[in-house]
C-alpha cells in the first residue's frame, strides 16, 4: 500500500531538518565528486600514488557534512576530540587564499557562529552570561590591542600579527561557542565525554607506539619520544578525571565500571606520560597531581595516596618490564628516560640552552617596551649554542614560554589582564571544590582545574597557549568548568525554592 508501513501504519513524513540534510548532503556529494576529479587531474606526478585516497577523502567530507547538518550541536565537541587526537594534522592542513590561510579551525568556528546566530533568530539562545565572561572579553580586547601595536607601531608583517592573534586569542573564543551551544547539562556531559574519550584515544595510541616500537627523535642528539608534547599534555585530562571519579565515586559504583576501570586508565596514562619523555609534561603532570592532593579533604587525601601508590606501582612494574627494551639502535628505553630525568645534565642539553637563550632575548625585547609590549607578530633573533660546541644565529624563533611571550608582546598591562583571567578561573574552580557537595560536579571541576595547572606547568617550557589546538582544548575545559558551576548553582536554587 503506497504511503504506509508494512504493518499498515502511515509512513511518517520527513521533517524539514531531515529533508534539508538530505538535500545538502546530496549537493555536497556532487561538489566533492567534482573536486575529487579536479584535484586528481591536477596532482603532480610525484603524488600520483596517493590519488586512490581522494574518493575516500571526498566520501568522508560528505559524511561529516551530513552529520553536521543533522546534529549541529555535536560539531564543537567532536572538533575538540579531533584537536586532541590529531593536533598536527589540523594545524598543518590549510587552504591558501593569498592574503591568509584557511584552516579547518576557521571553518568549524564559522559554522558554529552561524548556528548560534540562527538559533538566536528563532529564540533558542540560552542565558549563559556570567561574571567570568568579562575576564574573557578583557583578554580578547588586549589581543586586539596587540594587533594595533604589532601593525601600526612595531611594523610587524601582517601575516605574523594576525597569525599570532588567531592562534592565541581568536580560537579562545570557542569558550563562548561551548557556552551558547549548551542547552542542558547533558550537552556539557557530552563535551566532557569527548575530552575523556580523546584522552583515552591518546593513551591507546601511546600504548600502541610502545608495543610496536614507534619511537622518534626530533634531532640526532635528542632522547626518544612517543606522541607529541601536545598530545601527552592533552591525555592528562583523562588521568585527572579518572582519579577524580575514584575520589568522588558514588557508593553504588563498583566493578569494572566503578573505581577499578578508572584507576587502570589513570595508571596507563601515567605510564604513557613517563615513556613520552618530555620534561615539561612530567612537570605539568606532577603539578596537577599536587593540586589534586592539596584540595582534597583528609579522607580524600588518604584515598588519593592509596590510589596513587597503586597507580605508581603498576606504572613502575610496566617500566621495569620495558626498561631494557631497545627503542633505537643501541639505545634502550631506560637510557632514554634517564637522559631526560637526569637533572644535573640539563645544563648540557642543547634544547634547554636554546630555551634559556630565547628567554633572555624575550626579556631584552620586552624591556624596550615594558608597559604595552612589542606587539603581536614579534619573533626572536639570537645566537644559540649547537651540539658541536659552536653557535648559530636563530631567526624567527618562538619564546617557548607562553607567559613570557604574553609579557613580551603585550607588556605588563597585557600580562596582568591575562593573569587576571587565569586567576579568576582558578579561583572559581577552587571555590566550587571547597563549597559544593555534588560529586559529579566536583569530579568534573577537579579534573579541569588539575588539567589547567598541568597545562600551565608545561607551558612554562612550551608555547602551549600560542597554538590553535591547545587553545581550543583549553577553552573547552574552561567552558566545561563554568557550565558545571552554573549547573550546581541552579540545582541549589531549585532545591531552596522547593523547600
Amino acid at each position: 500500500m503506497n504511503g504506509a508501513e508494512p504493518d499498515g501504519r502511515p509512513r511518517p513524513l520527513p521533517n524539514l531538518r531531515e529533508a534539508f540534510a538530505v538535500g545538502a548532503t546530496a549537493s555536497a556529494a556532487a561538489i566533492m565528486l567534482a573536486v575529487t576529479v579536479g584535484v586528481g587531474a591536477m596532482l603532480p606526478p610525484s603524488a600520483s600514488g596517493m590519488q586512490w585516497l581522494l574518493p575516500f577523502l571526498g566520501a568522508g567530507a560528505v559524511a561529516v557534512a551530513g552529520l553536521a547538518i543533522l546534529y549541529p550541536k555535536r560539531v564543537f565537541p567532536l572538533f575538540v576530540l579531533a584537536c586532541m587526537a590529531m593536533p598536527m594534522v589540523l594545524e598543518q592542513t590549510y587552504l591558501p587564499l593569498g592574503f591568509m590561510k584557511l584552516y579547518v579551525q576557521d571553518v568549524v568556528f564559522a559554522f558554529n557562529v552561524a548556528l548560534i546566530l540562527g538559533r538566536a533568530l528563532i529564540g533558542r539562545t540560552p542565558k549563559r552570561w556570567m561574571p567570568f565572561n568579562w575576564f574573557v572579553l578583557g583578554f580578547f580586547a588586549f589581543g586586539l590591542w596587540g594587533i594595533v601595536n604589532g601593525l601600526v607601531f612595531a611594523k610587524n608583517p601582517y601575516d605574523d600579527v594576525f597569525g599570532d592573534f588567531r592562534r592565541a586569542f581568536f580560537y579562545f573564543m570557542n569558550y563562548f561557542i561551548a557556552l551558547y551551544l549548551t542547552d542542558t547539562f547533558n550537552d556539557a556531559r557530552f563535551l566532557r565525554f569527548m575530552l575523556v574519550f580523546g584522552s583515552g584515544v591518546l593513551i591507546a595510541r601511546g600504548l600502541f607506539d610502545i608495543a610496536t616500537g614507534r619511537f622518534y627523535t626530533r634531532r640526532f642528539d635528542d632522547a626518544a619520544h612517543i606522541l607529541t608534547w601536545k598530545e601527552v599534555t592533552f591525555l592528562s585530562f583523562g588521568v585527572f578525571y579518572s582519579l577524580a571519579r575514584v575520589l568522588y565515586r558514588s557508593p553504588e559504583e563498583a566493578g569494572w565500571r566503578g573505581p577499578w576501570g578508572w584507576a587502570l586508565l589513570a595508571a596507563l596514562g601515567l605510564l604513557v606520560t613517563a615513556v613520552g619523555n618530555f620534561r615539561a609534561t612530567w612537570i605539568g603532570m606532577g603539578a596537577g597531581l599536587l593540586l589534586m592532593f592539596f584540595f582534597l579533604p583528609r579522607k580524600g587525601r588518604i584515598r588519593f595516596v592509596m590510589l596513587g601508590a597503586m597507580a605508581v606501582v603498576l606504572a613502575m612494574l610496566a617500566m621495569a618490564a620495558l626498561w631494557d627494551t631497545e627503542v633505537l639502535t643501541n639505545r634502550t628505553l631506560g637510557e632514554e628516560i634517564l637522559s631526560k630525568a637526569r637533572v644535573g645534565g640539563t645544563t648540557d642539553d642543547i634544547n634547554v640552552l636554546w630555551r634559556f637563550q630565547s628567554y633572555e632575548a624575550a626579556l631584552q625585547a620586552w624591556m624596550a617596551k615594558p608597559l604595552f609590549g612589542t606587539g603581536l607578530g614579534t619573533y626572536l633573533t639570537f645566537h644559540a649554542p649547537t651540539s658541536t660546541g659552536g653557535s648559530m644565529l636563530a631567526e624567527g624563533h618562538n619564546v617557548h614560554n607562553s607567559l613570557l611571550w604574553y609579557l613580551m608582546v603585550l607588556g605588563v598591562s597585557g600580562l596582568a589582564a591575562t593573569l587576571l583571567m587565569h586567576g579568576a578561573y582558578l579561583w572559581a574552580a577552587v571555590r566550587f571544590l571547597r563549597k559544593s557537595a555534588w560529586d559529579e560536579g566536583r569530579a568534573t571541576v577537579l579534573a579541569a582545574a588539575c588539567f589547567y595547572v598541568s597545562m600551565m606547568g608545561a607551558t612554562l617550557f612550551q608555547n602551549f597557549l600560542e597554538n590553535a589546538t591547545p587553545v581550543t582544548v583549553f577553552s573547552a575545559t574552561v567552558a566545561l568548568t563554568m557550565l558545571t558551576i552554573r549547573e550546581d548553582l541552579q540545582r541549589g536554587t531549585a532545591s531552596s525554592h522547593g523547600s
